[in-house]
C-alpha cells in the first residue's frame, strides 16, 4: 500500500512539473491535478494494455515509437474528460506525454525500492573451471526485476 501511495504522489509531483515546463498545457487548481493523474492511472492500468494490443502492428513497424502516441492520446483524452484540465494540440499532449514518462522514471528510480531490481555482474574469469558457465555468463549484466502481489486487493504491480 505504500508503494502505491509513492507511485500516486510521484505521478502529481511529475504532472505538476509537466504543466510548469510545458505551454500549451494548463490546469485550474490542484484538485483537477489529482483528478486527471487518477484518470491517467486508471486508463493506464486498464485500458492501456488492451490499446497496445490491438496496436501491436503499429508499434512493431515503428520500433515501439507508437507507444509515444498512444501516451499523447490518452493524455488528450483526460484533457477532453477533465474539466480545468485543457492542452492545446494534440502534438502537445504528445510531448507532454514524453516528459511526463521521463520524468516519472527517474522520480520511481530514485524512489524505488530497491529491493525489487536487482544487477547481477559476471565476470568470465570466475567461470574458467566450468565450461558451461563460461558460455552461459561471458561478460553479461543481469537485470532482474522482481513483481510484487497487494494481498489485500490481488493486484500485481511492478515495485
Amino acid at each position: 500500500m505504500r508503494n502505491i501511495i509513492l507511485k500516486i504522489i510521484i505521478n502529481i509531483i511529475t504532472f505538476v512539473l509537466v504543466v510548469y515546463f510545458v505551454p500549451g498545457i494548463w490546469v485550474d487548481s490542484m484538485l483537477t491535478v489529482i483528478v486527471a493523474v487518477v484518470i491517467l492511472t486508471l486508463i493506464n492500468v486498464f485500458l492501456k494494455p488492451l490499446i497496445l494490443i490491438f496496436t501491436l502492428p503499429f508499434n512493431i513497424v515503428s520500433l515501439g515509437l507508437f507507444t509515444l502516441i498512444i501516451n499523447g492520446f490518452i493524455f488528450y483524452v483526460v484533457s477532453k474528460i477533465v474539466p480545468g484540465f485543457s492542452v492545446s494540440s494534440f502534438w502537445n499532449a504528445v510531448w507532454c506525454a514524453l516528459i511526463f514518462s521521463v520524468i516519472s522514471f527517474f522520480l520511481n528510480l530514485f524512489t524505488g525500492s530497491r529491493d525489487n531490481v536487482k544487477f547481477k555482474f559476471y565476470d568470465s574469469n570466475k567461470f574458467r573451471d566450468n565450461e558451461e558457465s563460461t558460455k552461459r555468463y561471458k561478460d553479461v549484466i543481469d537485470v532482474e526485476v522482481k513483481e510484487k502481489k497487494d494481498e489485500n486487493q490481488g493486484i500485481v504491480y511492478r515495485g
